[in-house]
């Protein structure tokens, strides 16, 4: 033992047992102060963030979505989207999509792209599921005129509501059934419209 060790040891016992302990006795014997934890104590370990909860304030999401809107006769159109949302308060996210897919017309076929904003609203919102409203608009271009008759670049209000759950921690699966209207907002002429159901599910991710 080194003579400074056992100088400690002699003062602390000195001071009383009351003031001397286990840890100590060991931490003088290694060379160390009185109080000091053993050099090979096993460092704290942080606890794990928690996920954040779907539909808090200033969370982000990935979302992928396919949809079938038609009539079932004059056109029925096959969309996905890719997308980011952003929840501005707790429960009310906007969403902004690009948009690719396909017309069927009875006269023609095209294809279509373009971009939307949409804004859903949570009013019910528990730990594993969600019901929403939800209402937005876009701008469609295609290789034909949609709806035959019509123009090329088109309008996309739509309205609706849906459903959501959750599938594994921090993925949703998202339901909805929605109003969607084609139109060029009687910018030509020519401005026969089109207003149809739309259903589409997709999966949206935390970020």
């Amino acid at each position: 033992m080194h003579r400074a060790s056992a100088l400690g040891l002699v003062t602390a016992f000195a001071a009383g047992p009351t003031a001397f302990g286990l840890v100590d006795a060991r931490a003088l014997l290694l060379g160390a102060p009185p109080g000091s934890a053993p050099a090979d104590a096993a460092p704290a370990i942080a606890p794990a963030a928690a996920p954040v909860r779907f539909g808090a304030k200033d969370s982000w999401r990935l979302d992928l979505e396919g949809e079938w809107t038609g009539d079932l006769d004059a056109i029925n159109l096959g969309l996905g989207r890719i997308g980011v949302a952003w929840f501005f308060v707790d429960h009310f996210e906007v969403a902004l999509y690009a948009t690719l897919g396909g017309a069927s017309e009875p006269t023609t076929d095209a294809f279509i792209y373009g971009g939307d904003l949409e804004f859903r609203w949570h009013f019910l919102a528990f730990e594993r599921w969600s019901v929403f409203a939800s209402a937005g608009c876009g701008i469609i271009g295609a290789t034909e005129p949609v709806p035959t008759g019509g123009t090329e670049f088109n309008f996309t209000p739509c309205a609706g509501g849906g459903v959501t759950f959750d599938v594994w921690e921090g993925t949703r699966l998202y339901l909805s059934a929605r109003w969607f209207h084609i139109s060029n907002a009687s910018t030509s002429s020519n401005n026969p419209g089109f207003n149809g159901l739309g259903l589409w599910a997709g999966l949206s991710f935390a970020l």
